[in-house]
């Protein structure tokens, strides 16, 4: 499959690659970038450049198409008479596109058909995602379709906790079957209390948290090879300051923020940072935000993870990257994620936990060709499950259709296709 205009919704990458752990957004690649993954994704605008479609998108969008051609009207339970009117909410990594409102017209020529629903599709850019949510939630005004977030208080952790999910256990039976069936054990990490509250997103659970370095930049200085060979975080600073010293590239910031919150080194309490990549170790936040547990010790234990010593190692570690000056001087308050960075010139690195085998779409994120070099594989955990997923909100007027919807985004090949490409002929030949 080859992008006319790389054309994914940042839904579905999130639905079917979770790629916000990629490397953010480009122009061309908005609206299917996340996340991140991260992440890490591509933009459905009629206006955007012609690009090739990141790998990440490609094999999710293969992986959901390949489950079975259109469904047949009459395969889903409906048990509505009249329309019902849905609101799918969820984040863009920039500008919303353009062509976003003939995606939607191009879904409910199915959905209309065949489930009896109609579909609004609401996105919102990232920067703004957990202030809007929090309104719309707060105010009552109907959400019936959403994305939780890693962190913030779009984090299903933060939303389950302040009680403004449903329990989805008996609709996900009786409504979404087949997907629920797909997932099969991973449905675990959602639960709660023995009640389910969202639904995982459907992408690779194995990871590793990448270095990204400019390649154009080492070849000039002579240092793929040192850069392809790191060991340890000093080998990493050598970098950062041959960068810092050099003639032609000293206009660029060393190491820039990865993420749209400032992040300049990615999950900080969860991922114990060592000298040496080798013995780098983990927490599992348990998908929560302020509590886990040391992977590399006995788990019975639940500790402050603010309060351990690995959160003030990851401190002075970053610390001492600002007292060097090598971080972008703007990273605690930008907006931006790494990729947008590094493809306007502002930087030169930025670390970032990237699924396995979404790893070109750093190079089609960051507009250039960039070095690569993982330090560290991320263990399948609770966080790693309810990173994104799919929630239905109290506010919900019609969670019937809305679970409904779901099942059809995972079984539905038509539906998968727009989610993750867009129109066809418009955003992408086969």
């Amino acid at each position: 499959m080859i992008g006319k205009k790389t054309g994914a919704l940042l839904l579905a990458m999130v639905l079917v690659a979770g790629s916000m752990a990629a490397c953010g957004n480009s122009e061309g690649s908005d609206a299917g970038n996340a996340a991140q993954g991260n992440t890490e994704a591509a933009d459905t605008s009629a206006g955007a450049e012609e690009s090739t479609a990141d790998g990440s998108t490609e094999a999710a969008s293969d992986s959901n198409a390949s489950g079975g051609d259109a469904a047949a009207s009459g395969t889903y339970n409906v048990t509505w008479d009249d329309m019902e009117d849905i609101i799918v909410v969820y984040p863009s990594m920039g500008a919303i596109p353009t062509g976003l409102q003939e995606v939607e017209d191009a879904i409910n020529e199915i959905t209309e058909a065949e489930i009896n629903t109609h579909v609004t599709l609401n996105m919102i850019e990232v920067g703004n995602y957990d202030q809007q949510m929090n309104l719309m939630i707060s105010s009552g005004e109907p959400v019936d379709l959403m994305i939780t977030l890693p962190g913030g208080t779009t984090a299903l952790s933060s939303m389950t906790s302040q009680k403004q999910l449903m329990d989805i256990t008996d609709l996900l039976s009786e409504y979404a079957p087949e997907a629920l069936a797909g997932v099969g054990d991973v449905i675990k990490g959602t639960q709660l209390d023995g009640g389910t509250y969202a639904f995982p997103a459907y992408r690779s659970f194995s990871s590793a948290i990448y270095i990204n370095m400019r390649t154009d930049v080492l070849e000039d200085l002579g240092l793929v090879e040192k850069a392809e060979n790191m060991t340890s975080f000093s080998d990493f600073e050598e970098i950062l300051q041959a960068v810092a010293d050099s003639e032609d590239w000293a206009t660029l910031s060393p190491i820039v923020n990865n993420d749209a919150t400032g992040s300049v080194l990615p999950y900080s309490t969860t991922v114990n940072y060592t000298e040496n990549f080798a013995d780098i170790t983990d927490f599992d936040s348990l998908g929560g935000t302020f509590v886990g547990v040391d992977l590399s010790q006995d788990a019975s234990e639940v500790v402050n993870l603010y309060a351990t010593e690995a959160f003030k190692n990851n401190y002075e570690l970053v610390k001492g990257w600002y007292d060097n000056g090598w971080v972008y001087k703007d990273a605690a308050t930008s907006s931006d994620m790494g990729a947008e960075l590094v493809k306007a010139n502002v930087g030169f690195s930025y670390i970032a936990m990237t699924e396995r085998g979404s790893e070109s779409a750093t190079d089609t994120s960051c507009g250039m060709p960039m070095t690569k070099v993982a330090i560290h594989e991320m263990p399948i955990t609770t966080s790693m499950v309810t990173k994104f997923t799919w929630a239905v909100p109290n506010s919900s007027k019609a969670p019937e259709a809305a679970v409904t919807f779901l099942e059809m985004m995972f079984k539905d090949s038509r539906i998968a296709n727009l989610m993750a490409w867009g129109i066809e002929g418009r955003d992408y030949e086969i």
